[in-house]
């Protein structure tokens, strides 16, 4: 990406002043609802996967050392696992905001290379996943 000598020599702040005499306060936040919205989709499912993944270690935790099978009591919630199980319940979260943001990380870095000679083929796997082939 290419800086306009203009804009580098007036610093953000000068680009700042620019835009809002030009477009208004409202300017500075062009092209926030997209970003806005995948953030959200993105760390829901983070953390929803990771609250899942502890959830289930902690089942397993309190069968194993205490063998007690009702995990909807009170101890179910305060139970300290040992770190290993929060560091394999924080990889199932990265994995689930992996599974979300590298298709999507694909789609718009093939869109700012170019949209003429990028072309997107999506096909439906047999386990439901879209593959995407990248032509360049």
């Amino acid at each position: 990406m290419q800086v306009h000598s203009h804009a580098a020599q007036r610093g953000t702040f000068g680009v700042m002043k620019d835009i809002v005499a030009k477009e208004g306060v409202g300017g500075l936040f062009k092209g926030l609802g997209p970003p806005l919205l995948a953030s959200a989709v993105i760390n829901s499912a983070m953390f929803s996967a990771y609250e899942r993944a502890l959830a289930v270690f902690q089942a397993q935790y309190i069968k194993q050392t205490t063998g007690e099978t009702n995990m909807h009591s009170d101890r179910a919630q305060t139970v300290i696992l040992p770190i290993p199980y929060y560091f394999l319940a924080g990889n199932a979260g990265g994995f689930a905001s992996a599974i979300i943001t590298c298709p999507v990380d694909v789609v718009k870095v093939c869109f700012r290379i170019s949209t003429h000679h990028c072309r997107i083929k999506c096909k439906l796997w047999d386990l439901g996943m879209v593959h995407l082939q990248i032509q360049v």
